[in-house]
């Protein structure tokens, strides 16, 4: 379905928006707030500074919101959106603001900063899901830097609080980009979330065992230049890169334990003489490049390299070091 114009003017009693009361998350403060007689204009209009100050509060940067009720008007066909559109639209904005709240409350500073520079425009705005992107709602970032809650030509008034749930804000944001900001959104909470925050202890062990300071050098730029153009990657690497990559480095920690490297002297001095230059590196390569299994760790140029090819990625990722011996 195309793009509505605009009604030119609302009918009366659709101004007065009279049918349902204003929907909010919190409890109704007053009679006054319930009345049926109501206009759009303070069901909606005379609320959205204060709809765009509780999304701005969450998200700790100033956003506003840009809703116009006679372009959504158009789509209004019965019930809620046709008899009360006013309050529909702030329903929509009220839930957003909800699962914003959700979503910073699970990822926090990170989160709402990813929100703020994936979404620079910092508004809130509503459009028709052109493309049926959804059944129902949902939310998309506009070329203009927008967040725009999506609505099904026949699901107006629908599932309201859903719009930017977090899987429709996920795909939202990774389908965003933004000046420095490498990879996606998922990769890059998924790099945050699991490696960042997990690696020191696999890296504790590893320098344990090996009796000096080794380097890590996930390649994770690399590698999801190398994932996203191979069409044999998998669904779901890009939300494991982080998991997958830490779990390859952890194999290689295990080996070395199960190797007694930190006692066996020969075994310690043939890994430190292969990595002299104290660095283990992880990297996806191309397909035939791997000559054992799924993956493998090479000695090359005086580093440990752990690699795999992107149809193997996260596949059988202990038996990473499996030959490692051999080459000591």
């Amino acid at each position: 379905m195309s793009r509505l114009p605009p009604v030119d003017k609302l009918p009366l009693a659709i101004r007065k928006d009279g049918k349902f009361p204003f929907h909010s998350q919190a409890p109704l403060e007053t009679p006054e707030q319930d009345s049926p007689t109501r206009p759009v204009r303070d069901n909606y209009e005379s609320k959205k500074d204060e709809l765009a100050k509780k999304i701005s509060d969450v998200l700790g940067a100033e956003w506003t919101v840009d809703i116009n009720p006679n372009q959504i008007y158009a789509y209004a066909k019965d019930g809620y959106a046709k008899e009360s559109p006013g309050a529909m639209i702030a329903a929509y904005v009220e839930g957003v603001e909800w699962q914003l709240k959700d979503f910073v409350s699970k990822y926090g500073d990170a989160g709402r900063t990813e929100i703020n520079t994936l979404v620079p425009a910092h508004v809130l705005t509503m459009d028709l899901d052109v493309d049926g992107k959804f059944t129902y709602c949902g939310c998309e970032v506009s070329e203009s830097g927008g967040l725009v809650i999506l609505f099904g030509p026949d699901a107006l008034g629908t599932n309201i609080d859903s719009a930017a749930s977090e899987e429709n804000l996920t795909k939202a944001l990774n389908a965003a980009s933004a000046p420095g900001l490498p990879m996606s959104y998922v990769a890059r909470r998924s790099v945050r979330d699991e490696y960042d925050a997990q690696i020191v202890p696999i890296q504790a062990r590893i320098n344990e065992q090996l009796g000096r300071e080794v380097t890590l050098r996930p390649g994770f730029e690399e590698a999801f230049e190398k994932l996203k153009a191979a069409a044999d990657a998998g669904d779901h690497w890009e939300v494991n890169l982080g998991m997958y990559v830490r779990e390859y480095f952890d194999a290689l920690a295990s080996w070395l334990e199960y190797n007694k490297a930190k006692d066996d002297e020969m075994v310690r001095e043939g890994v430190n003489e292969a990595a002299e230059r104290g660095e283990v590196l992880f990297r996806v390569v191309d397909d035939g490049v791997v000559k054992s299994g799924y993956n493998e760790t090479v000695v090359e140029g005086g580093a440990l390299y752990l690699q795999t090819v992107p149809g193997n990625f996260g596949t059988n990722i202990g038996q990473v070091a499996d030959t490692l011996m051999d080459q000591l």
